[in-house]
């Protein structure tokens, strides 16, 4: 065995610079730079619509895909602008701020970055819409369960799962049928 260190076949890319983080009773999405030790490290931040909560990065495009009670704020994140508000098929009727309000929660968008998926909490049932992010249209709105706090896709863009937090499941969204099927995951 030889001392040299092993050089890795492909570059190793070095790691993201900054964290996003809404201000979920503003309408901020803070931009913040974790190395900074002393002081403030929110060192931006980009108006994106009231009561933001969730967000979903593409990287390749360098955009990041904001859950507002307006719609999705699309957010070019080399300019650190809003640069598209795409409106929701069911828009909450009232602003709301807390883990207990109505409104849009969890967020997450497709691989390719042609498709954001986002959970519409309605108080009594909850829908995940999929948006087309090129036509700014709403595609389907698939009933999932109540408060789905967490949108995921799969790694090959076949399925989006959301964790429905107060009913103890998870639904599984085909993304080309828009069907859903539910786990249980607690007793």
């Amino acid at each position: 065995p030889s001392d040299e260190p092993a050089v890795p076949e492909e570059p190793v890319e070095a790691p993201a610079r900054y964290l996003l983080a809404t201000e979920a009773e503003s309408d901020g999405l803070a931009v913040v730079d974790p190395t900074i030790r002393d002081g403030s490290a929110v060192v931006d931040r980009v108006e994106v619509g009231a009561a933001p909560w969730g967000i979903a990065v593409h990287a390749p495009t360098m955009r990041a895909y904001v859950s507002t009670a307006q719609g999705v704020a699309v957010v070019d994140l080399t300019t650190s602008e809003r640069v598209d508000l795409i409106p929701y098929r069911d828009t909450p009727a009232r602003v709301g701020f807390g883990e207990y309000r109505r409104g849009v929660l969890g967020i997450a968008v497709s691989p390719d970055g042609t498709r954001v998926y986002v959970a519409v909490h309605r108080g009594d049932s909850s829908t995940l819409e999929t948006i087309d992010v090129a036509a700014r249209e709403v595609l389907a709105s698939t009933p999932v369960g109540l408060r789905p706090f967490d949108v995921l896709v799969a790694a090959d863009g076949s399925e989006v799962y959301t964790v429905d937090h107060d009913q103890f499941s998870v639904h599984v969204v085909d993304t080309t049928t828009f069907e859903a099927r539910r786990i249980e995951v607690a007793p």
